[in-house]
């Protein structure tokens, strides 16, 4: 089991993977009431992002939205420090 998971181990090959994050600022607020939003879904799809060239387009479609806001979750969580 041990050699099994060092050829596994060996046998890796990293995978370039990217992933966007926004920071908005609603209309009527100020800086420091922004909030960092994390894309999921483009169009309805969860878009491949294996390399720059994936996001470039993306990001460039994303700068000239208007977004809305369709669903806000509020609660608790526990985290540990």
């Amino acid at each position: 089991m041990i050699v099994e998971r060092e050829r596994e181990i060996e046998n890796f090959v990293p995978e370039e993977y990217w992933s966007i994050h926004a920071e908005f600022l609603p209309d009527g607020h100020q800086k420091g009431d922004t909030f960092i939003a994390k894309l999921h879904r483009f169009d309805g799809e969860e878009p491949a992002l294996n390399s720059e060239e994936d996001v470039q387009p993306l990001l460039s479609d994303m700068e000239t939205a208007d977004y809305v806001t369709t669903l806000a979750k509020k609660g608790t969580r526990k985290r540990n420090p």
